[in-house]
């Protein structure tokens, strides 16, 4: 079938479903499909797409709240800045600027490198990685400072630093806890994410309605600590991500209005500042193929009326597909149209 065939028939099923098509010279030779939610922060389900209550995992988009537990206990004791306060709740790329503050995290709560148990992976920003010649440690994964952060509320609260991993550490079901506090679900499946520390599954409505409470708190539990979190997100995009990763484009596009943050096997998440007020945006590619996942938050936004602009817009509304001589033989296509809940 032809994209604009494929187009027709999603249009004529009339039922929000969204999918992404892998195109080549016009022909559909992939389709991914997608499952949306938008919910305000009282929890209201404002549009759908799919099946807004499918149950996965959040991934690394439930790092800005993972963090609640250091922000009420940790944080102004160690004087933790916005700057590093945006590292715990990213991802970041590895590259220096982001090594200092994961070091400055670790300073601050006596925290060693060795005491690390995300394990290593190379970073994710290329000249950084290239630059290590191999020589990859924990500090470089993705999730250092989250790790360092657990960390160091388990050396301020005495709690054993050895098996802070393990789901029945304290600082584990003070997560839970506190994830359980703001969605109202006390029955949260775990499982464990790729750095090893737990992470949780739920329906995308109730991820996108932690993110509408990012976006605005008011009246939620941990309030403060949130609108802080939040607030040191939206102020250092490059901090959550790196160098042209999706996230920091992607914020840089919308600043001021946007917090995004994206996690593995296709699933993220976003605050979006609107006329209705602060917006919750969850979004989940069923087959976990985040390249699927730029291209469609775009579609999403226009959708609402919001448009990207500059270099977030030229590499991924329709996300090219190369070849292995550079050349783009086709693209990542999405297409559907939200329901009205």
């Amino acid at each position: 079938m032809d994209v604009d065939g494929y187009r027709e028939y999603i249009e004529s099923k009339g039922d929000g479903h969204h999918v992404v098509i892998e195109e080549r010279n016009g022909t559909v030779e992939s389709v991914h499909r997608a499952h949306i939610a938008v919910v305000n922060p009282d929890g209201d389900l404002l549009y759908s797409s799919g099946d807004p209550e499918f149950h996965t995992y959040s991934r690394s988009c439930i790092k800005p709240f993972q963090m609640i537990p250091v922000m009420i206990e940790a944080a102004e004791r160690y004087g933790y800045t916005d700057e590093e306060i945006a590292m715990i709740a990213g991802s970041h790329s590895g590259e220096p600027e982001h090594l200092e503050h994961v070091r400055s995290i670790m300073s601050k709560s006596n925290i060693t490198e060795d005491m690390l148990r995300c394990g290593p992976h190379p970073p994710f920003h290329k000249p950084s990685a290239k630059a290590l010649d191999g020589e990859f440690k924990p500090i470089h994964n993705n999730c250092s400072a989250k790790h360092a952060s657990v960390l160091g509320l388990c050396r301020l609260k005495g709690w054993p630093t050895d098996s802070y991993l393990e789901p029945t550490h304290p600082i584990q079901k003070e997560i839970l806890e506190v994830l359980g506090n703001l969605t109202g679900n006390g029955d949260i499946a775990l499982g464990s994410d790729g750095c090893a520390i737990p992470n949780y599954a739920m329906p995308i409505r109730e991820m996108a309605h932690l993110f509408a409470i990012l976006g605005d708190s008011r009246g939620k539990p941990y309030a403060d600590h949130i609108r802080r979190i939040g607030d040191s997100m939206l102020k250092n995009p490059y901090l959550v991500s790196g160098t042209d990763r999706f996230d920091n484009l992607m914020m840089g596009s919308l600043p001021g209005i946007l917090i995004t943050k994206g996690g593995a096997s296709g699933i993220q998440t976003a605050s979006l500042g609107t006329d209705e007020g602060w917006l919750g945006v969850a979004l989940k590619i069923e087959d976990g193929l985040y390249t699927a996942v730029p291209p469609l938050l775009i579609h999403i936004l226009e959708e609402m009326g919001f448009e990207t602009t500059g270099k977030i817009r030229d590499l991924y509304r329709r996300t090219p597909i190369k070849n292995t001589i550079n050349e783009v033989v086709g693209s990542f296509v999405p297409m559907g149209k939200m329901m009205r809940t």
